[in-house]
């Protein structure tokens, strides 16, 4: 009975063996490996987007690449990518991204991100943006022209606009009157970066403009010229003209 249990036992260890091996052949060359891809929140981006995203990492040898590399390659092809986390585990890999919030609407197109970046309007889903600020610029959106406007929005700060219209048409010339007052309008370069100097110049214009327009059955638009040190010249808008 002895002898009967051992041929047993050495069976099944042979067996055994047998499965381990081919185990092992399977997981080194043939076993699928499962590679899911996702954002942290599924309600920023559209799913158009995150396809597209999915599609290009799938591309990539995404099970193979060291971690960092991988994330190296997200981030530079995506710049609207802040950070990704890699977790990878037997037979499968989880690859999550999180995404940077988009600041101010450039001429119902672009959006800002937090990182200086823009992205068209439709990478992300409308109550992602329906409520913050947007500017309007009148020359052609190149690079150089974005860093330009960033760098401006970036010193007025993004609660800036949320009381202000602003129009940039160039870097020496930038329109801005507030949303309460439309009587008069600013005209600023891209220089100013004392907000609550240049605040101070608004709310004394607007009450002067108030003033001058008091008794008035059509009140007159004005135009302040703040681009000159030390003094403002302000000006009436009469036929479309100033």
């Amino acid at each position: 009975m002895k002898g009967w249990r051992g041929f047993l036992v050495g069976i099944g260890i042979m067996c055994v063996g047998r499965e381990l091996v081919h185990a092992q052949h399977i997981m080194g060359e043939k076993m699928p490996h499962v590679l899911t891809i996702s954002p942290t929140s599924s309600t920023v981006l559209m799913p158009s987007i995150e396809k597209n995203i999915s599609q290009n990492i799938h591309g990539y040898d995404g099970i193979s690449l060291q971690p960092a590399l991988m994330q190296k390659i997200i981030i530079d092809t995506f710049p609207f990518i802040r950070s990704v986390v890699i977790q990878k585990r037997l037979g499968h890999s989880k690859i999550s991204y999180h995404v940077y919030k988009p600041l101010i609407i450039y001429n119902d197109a672009l959006l800002l991100l937090e990182n200086g970046k823009s992205v068209p309007l439709n990478f992300y889903q409308e109550k992602n943006y329906k409520t913050i600020p947007s500017l309007t610029i009148t020359e052609p959106c190149s690079n150089t022209a974005l860093s330009k406007v960033f760098s401006f929005t970036m010193r007025l700060g993004v609660n800036f606009f949320k009381n202000y219209s602003v129009t940039w048409h160039n870097q020496h010339c930038i329109e801005i009157y507030d949303i309460q007052c439309p009587d008069i309008t600013c005209i600023i370069d891209e220089t100013i970066d004392e907000l609550s100097y240049l605040s101070k110049k608004i709310t004394y214009l607007k009450q002067e403009v108030t003033r001058l327009n008091e008794g008035r059955k059509k009140p007159l638009h004005y135009k302040a010229d703040l681009r000159f040190a030390g003094q403002i010249v302000l000006s009436v808008q009469k036929g479309g003209k100033i």
